[in-house]
């Protein structure tokens, strides 16, 4: 994928925007629109370079800044965690899995660890 100045985007800086970006502007706005402002939120991510950026001090390239300056007026940088790959909920549907396996796999339900309350599970499962 090229951004608009025919840079070609990373995988890395394709996470940031369409994972953290897109998921912090949606967290936002559900919770504005249900005035749910003040639920504790939690954001994963599988992604470390994404995370590095969105709670590191640098400063960085025009496109990285912007969308970590955007999380960062969403949410808490305090509130993201790492978790593996594996374990990402999100990552069978994005991985290019068939229709019939994704009806048949607990990805409907929810991974295990997300249903723990938050005190047993942690806060990073790195």
């Amino acid at each position: 994928m090229q951004s608009c100045s025919n840079e070609v985007l990373s995988i890395p800086r394709l996470e940031l925007l369409f994972a953290c970006s897109i998921g912090a502007r949606l967290s936002q706005s559900v919770s504005s629109d249900m005035k749910l402002e003040n639920l504790p939120k939690i954001f994963w991510s599988d992604s470390a370079d994404a995370l590095y950026w969105i709670k590191g001090t640098e400063t960085w390239a025009p496109f990285v800044y912007n969308r970590v300056k955007e999380i960062r007026s969403l949410t808490n940088t305090e509130d993201w965690y790492h978790v593996p790959g594996p374990l990402n909920a999100a990552d069978l549907p994005s991985r290019g899995c068939s229709v019939e396996t994704l009806a048949m796999s607990r990805w409907w339900e929810g991974m295990d660890w997300l249903k723990r309350p938050s005190r047993r599970m942690g806060r990073s499962l790195t």
